[in-house]
């Protein structure tokens, strides 16, 4: 369906962040239901990089853009203009913020990076040459930042921990979060785990067609792009992960244990939910 020149395109509510934080079953589970739109590929990208194509591209990136429509943005968290752009628009939008244990959320980064081919180190060495992980895991900074541009009113929490405890007490959540009125769907198990690891099979064969990818959703072949996510090919390309001995990165980050205690404790305060009952591993 498409908006015409006389109706005007507003979105929902966006997904600002974390990476690696439950957005994949979260954009499953949307996709699941009958009165909700998320992206045709997962991200738009449309506050940080895409917003000057105007409204009309944003609608067109959703199969229905007159149901409640939410976008996936991992990143958008990170990105000063991008937040000010959604803290100005003319409507509120409602906000879905994605958290997890500090600890945990930057060994998952590490996995993550390393296991697609765009990182080749060490968890020590990636600390030290990547600094952007540490950075992106002060969580308060960034939530600050978000604060200072929407009422915080406007934001839902979506803890990682919650969604591993609990998925149907969390999908329960999300959607009163959306106001749309809708449940889990019965083609939709709640407790699946929709994103396992996965560790590219070549690097340099997913490089470029990730490079190719980008340029295919830049001239709007957005749905050939994640046709093929979920094709058959996939399993040539990827394997599954090998489990993280997460333990032995622990005395690498033992360092900055004050600053994660700090970010724990600071979350805790603009959550109103104390974390140290949640965030456990690592402190």
């Amino acid at each position: 369906m498409s908006i015409s020149v006389e109706q005007k395109f507003e979105i929902d509510a966006v997904y600002v962040g974390w990476p690696k934080c439950g957005s994949t079953w979260i954009f499953k589970f949307l996709q699941a239901q009958v009165d909700v739109a998320v992206p045709i590929q997962k991200s738009t990208d449309f506050f940080e990089v895409h917003h000057e194509r105007g409204e009309s591209w944003f609608a067109q990136q959703f199969r229905d853009p007159t149901l409640v429509c939410v976008d996936i943005s991992h990143d958008c968290i990170f990105s000063g203009a991008a937040l000010n752009r959604i803290g100005t628009a003319s409507s509120p939008i409602k906000i879905l913020v994605g958290l997890r244990n500090p600890y945990e959320w930057i060994i998952s980064e590490f996995a993550y990076v390393t296991g697609t081919g765009r990182v080749d180190c060490s968890f020590s060495q990636f600390l030290e040459n990547y600094p952007y992980a540490l950075d992106h895991a002060k969580y308060e900074k960034h939530l600050r930042q978000l604060l200072n541009v929407v009422d915080r009113s406007q934001v839902t929490w979506l803890l990682l921990e919650d969604l591993r405890d609990d998925p149907s007490r969390y999908a329960e959540r999300l959607v009163e979060a959306l106001g749309a009125g809708v449940v889990a769907p019965s083609g939709f198990m709640v407790e699946e785990k929709v994103n396992v690891a996965l560790k590219a099979r070549s690097p340099f064969l997913l490089s470029v067609l990730r490079a190719g990818a980008k340029v295919m959703a830049r001239v709007g072949l957005s749905r050939k792009v994640e046709a093929f996510k979920r094709g058959s090919l996939r399993k040539y390309i990827f394997r599954a992960a090998d489990d993280v001995a997460r333990d032995e990165f622990f005395g690498d980050l033992q360092v900055h244990r004050t600053q994660f205690i700090r970010t724990r404790d600071e979350v805790s305060k603009l959550m109103g939910r104390d974390l140290s009952q949640v965030w456990k591993t690592g402190f």
